[in-house]
């Protein structure tokens, strides 16, 4: 795996398994195990997020019909 660029700005959190690295099955493979045991390393943890002032529902209730 490495790291890549967003439009050549700074490095990002996401990695990239090339396509043509001579271990691509066997990267995958492991990347693919890594997420089914739910490990630490893989993902992202979303940080808080903003109200957005657009009249949107907060806490993701959902409201009564009625």
């Amino acid at each position: 795996m490495r790291s890549i660029r967003l439009l050549r700005k700074q490095v990002t959190g996401w990695q990239v398994l090339p396509a043509d690295a001579q271990d691509f099955e066997e990267a995958a493979l492991r990347a693919c195990d890594l997420v089914l045991a739910r490990d630490a390393r893989i993902g992202k943890v979303p940080g808080a997020r903003r109200a957005s002032g657009s009249g949107g529902q907060e806490g993701g209730e959902i409201p009564e019909a009625g």
